[in-house]
């Protein structure tokens, strides 16, 4: 299990072109994108394979 960063996911999403951190956010917010995983006070992460799969599951519905 790979533990990323939000930047890293930021990149994943579409990097400058992708949505802000703020809006990934808002997503985990509404359950609409994978929770992170708390790994510190102040440090979320993602588990990259969860990432994967969410972005391969939106390309299949075609809202990537």
């Amino acid at each position: 299990m790979k533990l990323i960063s939000y930047e890293s996911v930021l990149r994943k999403l579409g990097g400058d072109e992708g949505p802000c951190q703020r809006t990934v956010e808002r997503m985990v917010d509404r359950g609409e994108f994978v929770q992170p995983v708390q790994v510190a006070p102040r440090r979320l992460m993602f588990i990259e394979d969860e990432v994967d799969a969410w972005i391969k599951q939106r390309q299949r519905k075609g809202t990537a």
